[in-house]
Protein backbone atom coordinates (compact mmCIF):
# COMPACT_ATOMS: atom_id res chain seq x y z
CA UNK A 1 0.00 0.00 0.00
CA UNK A 2 1.35 3.33 -0.73
CA UNK A 3 2.48 5.08 1.96
CA UNK A 4 0.57 8.36 2.64
CA UNK A 5 -2.69 7.25 2.01
CA UNK A 6 -2.53 3.97 3.94
CA UNK A 7 -1.01 6.39 7.25
CA UNK A 8 -2.87 8.92 6.70
CA UNK A 9 -6.13 8.61 4.62
CA UNK A 10 -6.96 5.18 5.53
CA UNK A 11 -11.10 6.02 5.59
CA UNK A 12 -12.69 5.57 2.66
CA UNK A 13 -16.08 7.36 1.98
CA UNK A 14 -18.00 6.72 -0.86
CA UNK A 15 -20.90 8.91 -2.14
CA UNK A 16 -24.06 8.32 -4.67
CA UNK A 17 -23.66 11.52 -5.99
CA UNK A 18 -22.07 13.02 -9.05
CA UNK A 19 -20.49 15.28 -6.40
CA UNK A 20 -18.32 15.23 -3.40
CA UNK A 21 -19.90 17.19 -0.47
CA UNK A 22 -16.77 18.40 1.89
CA UNK A 23 -18.82 20.25 4.67
CA UNK A 24 -15.77 22.58 7.14
CA UNK A 25 -17.22 23.59 10.65
CA UNK A 26 -16.36 26.57 12.07
CA UNK A 27 -15.29 25.29 15.78
CA UNK A 28 -13.02 27.74 17.53
CA UNK A 29 -12.59 26.83 20.69
CA UNK A 30 -13.84 28.03 23.54
CA UNK A 31 -13.96 28.27 27.36
CA UNK A 32 -17.22 27.46 29.14
CA UNK A 33 -18.62 30.61 30.84
CA UNK A 34 -18.62 31.05 34.29
CA UNK A 35 -22.48 32.00 36.13
CA UNK A 36 -23.44 32.90 39.40
CA UNK A 37 -24.96 29.61 41.02
CA UNK A 38 -28.17 31.77 40.93
CA UNK A 39 -28.46 32.49 37.08
CA UNK A 40 -29.02 30.57 34.30
CA UNK A 41 -26.52 29.59 32.12
CA UNK A 42 -24.94 31.66 29.54
CA UNK A 43 -25.31 30.84 25.59
CA UNK A 44 -22.62 30.31 23.69
CA UNK A 45 -22.89 30.99 20.08
CA UNK A 46 -22.62 28.64 17.34
CA UNK A 47 -19.77 29.05 14.53
CA UNK A 48 -21.68 27.59 11.45
CA UNK A 49 -20.38 25.82 8.92
CA UNK A 50 -19.50 26.30 5.32
CA UNK A 51 -20.41 23.55 2.00
CA UNK A 52 -18.30 22.93 -1.05
CA UNK A 53 -18.53 20.99 -4.00
CA UNK A 54 -16.58 18.88 -6.22
CA UNK A 55 -17.29 17.50 -9.20
CA UNK A 56 -14.37 14.83 -9.35
CA UNK A 57 -12.52 13.67 -12.66
CA UNK A 58 -12.13 9.82 -13.50
CA UNK A 59 -8.95 8.13 -13.56
CA UNK A 60 -9.09 5.80 -16.61
CA UNK A 61 -6.05 4.45 -17.75
CA UNK A 62 -6.34 3.00 -21.04
CA UNK A 63 -3.30 0.42 -23.05
CA UNK A 64 -4.04 -1.16 -26.14
CA UNK A 65 -3.31 -4.91 -27.05
CA UNK A 66 -1.51 -5.30 -30.34
CA UNK A 67 -2.60 -8.92 -31.97
CA UNK A 68 0.46 -8.59 -33.95
CA UNK A 69 3.13 -8.80 -30.35
CA UNK A 70 1.28 -11.85 -29.38
CA UNK A 71 3.27 -13.36 -32.37
CA UNK A 72 6.78 -12.71 -31.03
CA UNK A 73 8.59 -14.39 -28.30
CA UNK A 74 8.02 -12.12 -24.80
CA UNK A 75 11.05 -11.19 -22.82
CA UNK A 76 12.12 -13.95 -20.65
CA UNK A 77 10.51 -16.47 -22.66
CA UNK A 78 12.78 -19.08 -24.21
CA UNK A 79 14.01 -18.35 -27.98
CA UNK A 80 11.78 -20.64 -30.23
CA UNK A 81 8.51 -19.02 -28.08
CA UNK A 82 6.77 -21.97 -25.99
CA UNK A 83 4.06 -20.44 -25.34
CA UNK A 84 0.99 -19.82 -27.93
CA UNK A 85 -0.34 -16.36 -29.14
CA UNK A 86 -3.42 -16.65 -26.75
CA UNK A 87 -1.17 -17.33 -23.79
CA UNK A 88 0.87 -14.55 -24.44
CA UNK A 89 -2.38 -12.36 -25.04
CA UNK A 90 -3.26 -13.44 -21.83
CA UNK A 91 -0.18 -12.60 -19.92
CA UNK A 92 -0.05 -9.14 -21.31
CA UNK A 93 -3.32 -8.59 -20.49
CA UNK A 94 -2.40 -9.41 -17.18
CA UNK A 95 0.37 -6.84 -16.74
CA UNK A 96 -1.83 -4.22 -18.16
CA UNK A 97 -4.14 -4.55 -15.70
CA UNK A 98 -1.36 -4.79 -12.84
CA UNK A 99 0.13 -1.95 -14.53
CA UNK A 100 -3.31 0.22 -14.01
CA UNK A 101 -3.70 -0.93 -10.95
CA UNK A 102 -0.42 0.42 -9.37
CA UNK A 103 -0.60 3.96 -11.82
CA UNK A 104 -4.35 4.56 -10.23
CA UNK A 105 -2.63 3.87 -6.78
CA UNK A 106 0.21 6.19 -7.65
CA UNK A 107 -2.22 8.57 -8.68
CA UNK A 108 -4.21 8.27 -5.54
CA UNK A 109 -0.63 8.66 -3.13
CA UNK A 110 -0.27 11.82 -5.17
CA UNK A 111 -3.38 13.27 -4.36
CA UNK A 112 -2.87 12.43 -0.35
CA UNK A 113 1.04 14.16 -0.75
CA UNK A 114 -0.03 17.26 -2.47
CA UNK A 115 -3.11 17.33 0.47
CA UNK A 116 -0.57 16.83 3.04
CA UNK A 117 2.22 19.47 1.84
CA UNK A 118 0.20 22.11 0.70
CA UNK A 119 -3.52 21.90 1.64
CA UNK A 120 -5.06 21.54 -1.74
CA UNK A 121 -5.09 19.10 -5.09
CA UNK A 122 -4.88 20.58 -7.97
CA UNK A 123 -6.89 18.14 -10.46
CA UNK A 124 -6.21 19.14 -13.98
CA UNK A 125 -6.38 16.81 -17.38
CA UNK A 126 -7.01 16.01 -20.55
CA UNK A 127 -10.39 17.71 -22.20
CA UNK A 128 -11.19 18.13 -17.83
CA UNK A 129 -11.14 21.99 -16.79
CA UNK A 130 -8.36 22.46 -13.94
CA UNK A 131 -9.82 22.35 -10.46
CA UNK A 132 -8.32 22.79 -7.36
CA UNK A 133 -9.84 21.06 -4.43
CA UNK A 134 -8.56 23.36 -1.09
CA UNK A 135 -8.87 22.07 2.17
CA UNK A 136 -8.34 26.28 3.68
CA UNK A 137 -4.82 24.81 5.27
CA UNK A 138 -3.67 28.09 6.88
CA UNK A 139 -0.59 28.60 4.49
CA UNK A 140 1.41 29.46 7.96
CA UNK A 141 1.89 25.82 8.81
CA UNK A 142 4.21 25.49 5.78
CA UNK A 143 7.69 25.13 8.05
CA UNK A 144 11.15 24.45 7.46
CA UNK A 145 13.84 23.65 9.49
CA UNK A 146 16.60 26.34 9.89
CA UNK A 147 18.92 22.94 10.71
CA UNK A 148 18.31 19.33 9.28
CA UNK A 149 17.49 17.04 11.78
CA UNK A 150 20.07 14.61 11.17
CA UNK A 151 22.51 17.42 12.28
CA UNK A 152 23.96 17.26 15.89
CA UNK A 153 22.98 20.84 16.95
CA UNK A 154 19.32 19.98 15.37
CA UNK A 155 16.37 20.03 17.36
CA UNK A 156 13.63 17.84 16.25
CA UNK A 157 11.21 17.28 19.30
CA UNK A 158 11.25 21.46 19.97
CA UNK A 159 10.55 21.33 16.04
CA UNK A 160 7.53 18.97 16.51
CA UNK A 161 6.48 21.30 19.72
CA UNK A 162 6.29 24.41 17.96
CA UNK A 163 4.82 23.13 15.31
CA UNK A 164 2.52 21.23 17.16
CA UNK A 165 1.29 24.68 18.53
CA UNK A 166 1.40 26.64 15.68
CA UNK A 167 -0.90 24.03 14.29
CA UNK A 168 -3.24 24.38 17.66
CA UNK A 169 -3.70 27.60 17.20
CA UNK A 170 -4.77 28.28 13.73
CA UNK A 171 -8.92 27.38 12.47
CA UNK A 172 -9.01 23.92 11.66
CA UNK A 173 -7.72 22.24 15.05
CA UNK A 174 -4.78 20.50 16.26
CA UNK A 175 -2.63 17.54 14.77
CA UNK A 176 -4.27 14.19 14.33
CA UNK A 177 -0.55 12.26 15.27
Amino acid sequence: LPFYLSRYYSTTHEFETETIEFELLFRDRHLAPFVSPMVEGQVMEEQGSEMKSFKPAYIKPKQPIIPQAMLKRRPGEPYHGQLSPQQRRNLRKMEILLEHAESIDNRLEWMAVEASLHGRVMVEGEKYPKRVVDYQRDPSLTKTVSVKWNDPKATPIDDLEDMSVAMSMTKGGAPAE
